[in-house]
């Protein structure tokens, strides 16, 4: 399926018949994975992993929203496109999945930085 993707001349492609949700979760792993580097990108890891050690959560708000401005348009633009599809997804009367659960199925395709801080501080 993911080569059917990467190959369709829009960029567009119609999951509508699929209806192996696990299947159409895998390729979006297998493609966030597959890229040569994090959607978060490789120069702002680490602010990114800073950001997260802050206590206030307005200025942590302030400090991603700054990050995600310097990221590449297309990284910046998939990570916006992936965000919201979670949130719909979440809100769906066929996820039978806590917003929390479903973030980390997805997070470590994004990125591991946020893994490594939601760990740290569950401890």
């Amino acid at each position: 399926m993911k080569e059917r993707i990467l190959k369709s001349r829009t960029g567009l492609f119609d999951l509508s018949h699929y209806n192996d949700i696990h299947l159409i979760c895998g390729v979006v792993k297998d493609f966030l994975r597959s890229l040569s580097e994090s959607l978060l990108t490789n120069a702002l890891w680490k602010s990114f992993a800073n950001v997260i050690e802050e206590e206030s959560d307005f200025v942590k708000q302030q400090n991603f929203d700054a990050l995600i401005q310097q990221l590449p348009k297309p990284n910046r633009d998939t990570l916006a496109f992936m965000l919201l599809h979670l949130q719909r997804v979440a809100v769906s009367p066929l996820c039978r999945m806590p917003i929390l659960n479903l973030s980390r199925t997805m997070v470590s395709s994004i990125s591991s930085v946020f893994i490594v801080a939601y760990n740290r501080s569950s401890m």
